[in-house]
């Protein structure tokens, strides 16, 4: 039976909760607001700290640790691209929980584009250029898409498997090869079509997990 997942879910799944002292390696910082910038040399725009470098740079409100204090983090930033008005509940999200970190503090001397997909007690909670819109987006695109395919696989519902697996964003030919190829493996396997449809899942989810959700 397909079911969509809770925080009681991610509570149950966190090993880091439920000590007497807090383990979390990562603190992160809210300001009071927020502002949009747009960039001079692209399309997009940015998110950092209202005011931030000058002398109303908004205030500091609130500190925590994402691991321990919120375990369901994760699951509010899948679920934005659900929200009736995504743009409101961005919003909101970064208000309670602050920005991404998407933008590194310092000078980055690894690979550049780790730099900017890579959240880590080096990236700037305060934002920059880095904390794109457009890059946001991506991230909660991904991020819900991952949601539903795990929640596709543990239900083991085909219905569920095949509309996570063979979107549309990838057009119609791109659809009947994919499901050409995993008719093929089931053939070749013996395997039943939930089996494959359940493997694609978590292969496809894996492969997500290597990128920048795995922070």
């Amino acid at each position: 039976m397909w079911r969509r997942l809770n925080r009681e879910d991610l509570l149950k799944s966190n090993p880091l909760l439920g000590g007497s002292e807090s383990q979390g390696q990562l603190r992160w910082r809210v300001y009071e607001e927020y502002e949009v910038v747009p960039l001079e040399d692209a399309d997009d725009d940015f998110v950092q700290v209202a005011g931030r470098g000058t002398d109303r740079e908004a205030p500091l409100v609130s500190v925590y640790e994402p691991i321990t204090d919120t375990p369901h983090l994760f699951l509010e930033f899948a679920r934005l691209i659900e929200s009736k008005s995504p743009e409101i509940a961005l919003s909101s999200f970064v208000h309670k929980y602050g920005l991404l970190g998407l933008s590194p503090e310092r000078t980055y001397h690894g690979d550049p584009s780790l730099a900017q997909v890579s959240p880590s007690i080096h990236n700037d909670d305060k934002g920059g250029r880095h904390d794109s819109l457009e890059h946001i987006w991506a991230l909660a695109y991904e991020a819900n898409e991952s949601l539903l395919l795990y929640e596709a696989a543990i239900s083991g519902n085909r219905e569920k498997l095949e509309h996570a697996l063979f979107s549309s964003y990838g057009g119609a030919e791109w659809v009947r090869e994919r499901r050409g190829r995993l008719r093929g493996r089931a053939e070749a396997t013996g395997a039943s079509w939930v089996e494959v449809l359940v493997n694609a899942a978590l292969f496809q989810l894996l492969e997500y997990a290597h990128g920048p959700l795995v922070t």
